[in-house]
């Protein structure tokens, strides 16, 4: 089962990543938290296998997760959602996805369960995130 945690400082926004994504075989959406700080908190307790973080968070912004997760032993692979004028410095900060939300959330749908087949396909104990 991956596991997975939720960080969109927009509560409607984050409430349809949880619905859509808390549908999908195999995974399980651990939580979902507005701001910067809850999700540091969180991470404090386990570390999920993906991190799906809106660009504008209450008290902070996905830059500052990017920051924070870099050097976990075992760093989740990095989903952000947001605009797409806002990708190229979320991936060069090290998302591993960055995701243009329209209307649905299919697009992210597909890159989570993704990752969770290539993760099926990965050795214990290596990270499924494919760019490590």
């Amino acid at each position: 089962m991956m596991k997975l945690l939720v960080v969109d400082g927009r509560h409607a926004r984050r409430q349809g990543i949880v619905e859509e994504l808390g549908r999908i075989v195999g995974i399980s959406v651990q939580g979902a938290v507005p701001s910067y700080s809850a999700a540091v908190h969180v991470l404090a307790s386990y570390t999920p296998d993906i991190l799906v973080a809106g660009t504008d968070l209450v008290d902070g912004n996905a830059l500052d997760l990017l920051a924070h997760v870099a050097n976990f032993p075992r760093r989740p692979a990095v989903l952000v959602v947001g605009g797409g004028g806002e990708a190229q410095r979320h991936l060069d900060a090290g998302a591993d996805r960055f995701i243009v939300l329209g209307s649905t959330f299919d697009v992210l749908s597909d890159v989570v369960v993704a990752i969770a087949r290539a993760a099926r396909r990965v050795v214990p104990g290596q990270s499924p995130n494919t760019n490590h």
